[in-house]
């Protein structure tokens, strides 16, 4: 919307500047904005966690490095070294050659998850020796979701470690 300038203007910008008029902006309604924000961050804070995670490791484990830094969970550790020897809670209690691996792994899972809290009984933390390939750490991982644990966390070592 115009409307007719009525300040003070010299001769040279009412002729070549001005044209006589001034230009009114109306205003923004940014209300659904906020409203997107405050859902993503609502989902941000969800996803956010603050705990500090010590796990301690086994003998000859050699971390894989990683770049980006992001806190694990209470949960289940289980732990493979460089000989394929499987541990949880720093005790080992298979190798993945061994022919009752499926066995064992799964009764130490759900033994492990009955003593954690509700809300952490899904979740569990890997942390594999550098030189294993993931096929030998898919095998582990399958054996965890069918015992009813869906998030995965991997430990690695952070580029200041």
């Amino acid at each position: 919307m115009a409307r007719k300038a009525t300040y003070n203007m010299s001769i040279y910008q009412k002729k070549y500047k001005s044209q006589g008029t001034v230009k009114e902006f109306e205003e923004v309604d940014i209300t659904s904005l906020l409203d997107i924000l405050v859902i993503l961050l609502v989902f941000l804070l969800k996803s956010y966690s603050a705990s500090s995670l010590d796990v301690n490791l086994v003998k000859d484990l050699d971390l894989t490095s990683s770049t980006s830094v992001e806190l694990g969970q209470f949960g289940a550790t289980v732990q493979i070294n460089k000989d394929e020897e499987i541990f949880i809670d720093n005790e080992k209690i298979s190798t993945l050659t061994s022919p009752d691996l499926e066995k064992v792994l799964s009764e130490r899972l759900l033994a492990v998850k009955s003593k954690i809290k509700a809300e952490a009984n899904k979740h569990i933390n890997i942390v594999v020796d550098s030189s294993l390939k993931y096929e030998k750490v898919d095998k582990v991982m399958s054996i965890a979701a069918q015992n009813e644990y869906e998030d995965f966390k991997f430990i690695v070592r952070g580029s200041n470690n």
